[in-house]
């Protein structure tokens, strides 16, 4: 069986920007655009209520994420 090889392009240099889902926030960043205290959201992160992701002492939030586990407490 022959071997297959791939192309790969250079990066062009243009940046892209991505979905505004796709951004990750830092603790800070969700109180402030939550509006809420950096206590509330320690609580909702030991509760459970959306995920986060842990890199050392920093914590990250991907706001799509989170917009989605703030749509469970949604009432109709």
């Amino acid at each position: 069986m022959p071997l297959m090889r791939t192309r790969i392009e250079a990066p062009t240099g243009e940046v892209t920007e991505s979905p505004i889902e796709d951004i990750l926030l830092t603790k800070q960043e969700l109180v402030t655009k939550l509006k809420k205290t950096p206590r509330c959201i320690g609580l909702w992160m030991r509760h459970h209520h959306f995920p986060y992701i842990k890199v050392g002492r920093s914590v990250y939030f991907r706001w799509k994420d989170v917009l989605v586990s703030l749509d469970r407490f949604r009432v109709n």
